[in-house]
Order: structure tokens, then sequence, then C-alpha cells
């Protein structure tokens, strides 16, 4: 990236400043002067190059969309790496909550073992399947839908639909609880197409 030969000697601040603006040059210095260290801060937590950079790339993504409304109280070193650490943190959130589908698999399996997939009529789960999703409320629907199905992330889904990550969290959990309740008996099935 060439950088504008006066950002180098900006401040972080000054930089935040001509970010607002909309300075493509002013990202780009701050990518480069905090990219290494952010993906030191996050590989430390995770021990992946590669899902290390994805998180901060995320960080600065979400840095470059936001640029015109932001706040930052304390320096931009500091917002930056809070916002990886949070991404770190949604991560292995996201690990466990995948982790523990999988052990409740597992589980269910051995409960029925004389049960085998091909013994499920994939038409009857895609049946009971569409069934309980049209019968979630209909915001809660659409988030599902876009989560499962578009595979969109929560911040994704949450700009889209112009609500909280929040709300999009509840509406996916709301989901998943009306849905593991509707489906009982074909749960295996749905806890693997859960599972992506």
């Amino acid at each position: 990236m060439a950088l504008h030969q006066d950002y180098g000697e900006l401040t972080d601040e000054n930089l935040l400043d001509l970010l607002k603006q909309g300075q493509e040059g002013a990202f780009d210095c701050l990518y480069i002067r905090f990219r290494s260290k952010l993906i030191a801060a996050a590989y430390n937590r995770i021990q992946s190059r590669a899902v290390a950079e994805e998180l901060v790339q995320e960080v600065f993504t979400d840095l470059w969309y936001k640029r015109a409304s932001l706040v930052i109280t304390r320096s931009v070193a500091s917002y930056l790496f809070t916002a990886v650490k949070y991404e770190v943190l949604d991560h292995i959130r996201s690990l466990k909550v995948k982790h523990g589908y999988l052990q409740q698999l597992a589980r269910f399996e051995d409960r029925v073992t004389d049960m085998t997939r091909e013994q499920l009529d994939a038409e009857e789960l895609d049946y009971h399947l569409n069934k309980s999703i049209n019968a979630l409320p209909d915001k809660c629907r659409e988030v599902f839908k876009l989560s499962r199905f578009e595979h969109y992330t929560i911040q994704e889904i949450a700009d889209k639909l112009n609500i909280s990550p929040d709300t999009a969290k509840y509406h996916i959990s709301h989901a998943l609880k009306e849905l593991r309740i509707s489906l009982k008996d074909l749960y295996i099935l749905a806890a693997v197409l859960f599972l992506e």
C-alpha cells in the first residue's frame, strides 16, 4: 500500500480524524501500524495464524465501515486491541457452541444406536423442519434463515436488518430452542444442520 508521505508522521489520533473524513491513506497507515501487533495478540489466544488474521481483518473492516460514527474515548491502540479481544472471545464462544452441539449429537446417537441416518426420510425431515421454521415469529424466522441458510454473521444480520447484534443473537437462540422442541425425534438430523 502506498502511503501519503505525511501520514506516517501523524499520531494515531490525527490519523483517526482523517479516517473519519474518509481518507483511505489514513486507514492504510493505521492498518500497517497496528496489523502485526493485533495479529500477534489474537494468535496468543487462539494459536491459529489464519484465524488471527481473519479476526484482525474483521476489526479493520468494521473500523472502515463505522469510521464516520466512531467515538473513541481512549487511545486508538486501546480501541483496536479491545476490538480484537472481543472478536477472539466471540470466536472462542462460537467454537464452544459448536463443540456443545457435537457433544449433544454424540450423546443422542449413543441413545439411538439402532437408528441410522439412512432410516430417516430426508423429505420428512425437510417437511418438519420447514414447518417448524415457518411457525417461528417473522423476525425470528428471518434472522434464523440468514444465519443458518445464508451463513450471515451476527454483525451482518444486525446491519442488514438494522437491529443490534444482541437482538440477532436472541432471535437465533430463540429459534433454536423452538426448533429443538418442535423437532423432537428428528433432533439428530436437525443438530447436524445447525452445525453448519
